[in-house]
């Protein structure tokens, strides 16, 4: 049909099969269209879902699908083409993200040989919720996963991907209860040479446990340390993501441990300049800073900018740190005078432009318009 293409993609949007006449033929054309393909691409909604797709001989390269019914047609799709499939991509709700492990099995034990990349989103579960896993903890169902994002909060749905797979798996994007933390530290800290090098945590609202006395912030950051301990030191990439925690009370660890880091982002830290000079000299690889807001020292509100520097020069060893950018994430408080703010990162802008010898901006994010501040150099 196309004896050319060896790299074919299809997208089946909602309702095809109800809306589309005849959609068995052209299900029948799809499949013939991807008989002639040595990379084949499937994005396919709940909806659109027929006999033809679950049964078909065509094995798949790489799979984006809705999984919202709990009758075993997705995970039948899935599971036909372990084999092939390279990328998987999952879109879940509250009743179908408890079955995620359906797609391993337990007695029979799938294995995906090819599978590098799996994308897992789902809706948010209640603790209670979070059943035991089913999974034989000596089945390695992954054995080439590379990179793995599972923004869910269902505890099992992270461990289903990385039993196995900690020694491979080099990009880590997960979204981090108190249950998942455990679940995580127990798995790294087993594991004598884990793989990963980027490391992306979505860190949720804690308070929502408070009243339950699951935990708060001191024990939610003693649990975070540990778990960071457990990764390796040689770790690329560390971002706290959607935090409302202030991460300044890990960042102390995050500076002891990981001196090899070129991005770091948290979100929740507020940081004076005294604290990025010191993270500037003890990770000197650092590159890109994302975090919440920074100021000046109260220490230095009368002291000249000349004589900040000075000051940090002598405390501080920044001559070979590879910082180039700070970019600040929160938003701007209505209370906040915006001349102040301005000030504020004028002056920590100017003072690492000359501490730090590859610092180019301070970038940040106002309500209506992003903006960009580079520093003067007539210091």
């Amino acid at each position: 049909m196309v004896p050319q293409a060896n790299d074919i993609s299809i997208k089946l949007g909602n309702n095809f099969c109800n809306y589309v006449p005849n959609s068995g033929d052209i299900t029948d054309c799809m499949l013939g269209l991807f008989d002639q393909a040595n990379r084949r691409s499937l994005t396919v909604h709940q909806m659109s879902i027929n006999i033809g797709l679950v049964d078909s001989a065509i094995r798949l390269s790489a799979l984006e699908i809705d999984w919202f019914e709990n009758d075993g047609i997705v995970e039948r799709i899935i599971r036909n083409n372990a084999g092939t499939l390279e990328s998987l991509s999952i879109y879940m709700n509250k009743k179908t993200v408890s079955r995620i492990w359906k797609i391993v099995g337990c007695d029979d034990q799938i294995v995906y040989p090819q599978l590098q990349t799996v994308n897992i989103q789902a809706e948010d579960v209640s603790e209670c919720y979070s059943l035991e896993s089913n999974i034989d903890p000596k089945h390695v169902p992954f054995p080439k996963l590379r990179h793995l994002t599972v923004d869910s909060n269902y505890s099992y749905t992270a461990e289903t991907f990385l039993r196995g797979s900690v020694k491979t798996v080099e990009y880590l994007d997960v979204q981090l209860t108190a249950n998942i933390l455990g679940i995580l530290t127990e798995l790294y800290s087993n594991c004598d040479q884990p793989a990963v090098r980027q490391v992306l945590l979505r860190i949720p609202n804690y308070t929502q446990y408070l009243s339950n006395g699951v935990y708060n912030d001191a024990s939610y950051c003693t649990m975070m340390t540990k778990f960071l301990d457990a990764l390796p030191r040689d770790l690329l990439g560390l971002r706290l993501r959607e935090s409302t925690l202030n991460n300044i009370c890990i960042l102390d660890s995050v500076m002891k441990k990981f001196t090899k880091l070129h991005i770091l982002q948290a979100d929740g830290a507020k940081m004076r300049i005294s604290q990025v000079c010191k993270l500037a000299s003890l990770v000197p690889s650092l590159r890109h800073l994302y975090i919440s807001d920074i100021k000046v020292d109260e220490l230095f509100h009368k002291t000249e900018i000349r004589d900040i520097v000075t000051r940090l020069s002598k405390e501080y060893q920044v001559a070979d740190s590879n910082l180039r950018y700070v970019e600040l994430l929160g938003e701007v408080d209505s209370s906040y005078n915006i001349n102040d703010m301005l000030t504020e990162v004028a002056n920590c802008s100017s003072i690492l432009m000359v501490l730090c010898p590859r610092f180019n901006q301070i970038k940040f994010e106002e309500y209506w318009q992003k903006a960009v501040y580079e520093p003067t150099s007539d210091l």
